[in-house]
């Protein structure tokens, strides 16, 4: 994991049940907030039921004495050979603009390049 202003980054091949949780009361919070679902069909499938496709699960995370909270979610799915990778990002509503996204992107961006 990565430090990066106060957020810790995990760049995973599977999450555990826990994050899964996480991340979809995540998703469910930015739908509520934003009135549309956040995450497609696609990687919810990824989440209920992991595979060893070349998919890539980026966490953002503040950890603190209490445990820790999942501030933001990234998807990453290398698997079409002919349109390249895809991705999904998800923040949520109570610290957005803070830098969450931009870091999520950036490992995006170094796991797309690093292979």
């Amino acid at each position: 994991m990565t430090g990066i202003a106060g957020i810790s980054l995990g760049v995973l091949r599977h999450l555990n049940e826990a994050d899964v949780a996480s991340v979809r009361a995540l998703a469910d919070a930015a739908e509520k907030a934003d009135g549309v679902a956040p995450l497609p069909e696609q990687v919810l499938l990824h989440l209920k039921h992991q595979s060893e496709a070349d998919v890539w699960h980026v966490v953002a995370r503040r950890v603190s004495d209490q445990g820790s909270e999942l501030l933001g979610y990234a998807f990453l799915d290398k698997t079409n050979p002919e349109e390249g990778p895809s991705a999904e990002v998800v923040v949520a509503p109570a610290v957005r603009r803070q830098g969450v996204g931009g870091a999520l992107l950036d490992a995006l961006r170094m796991k797309v390049r690093r292979g």
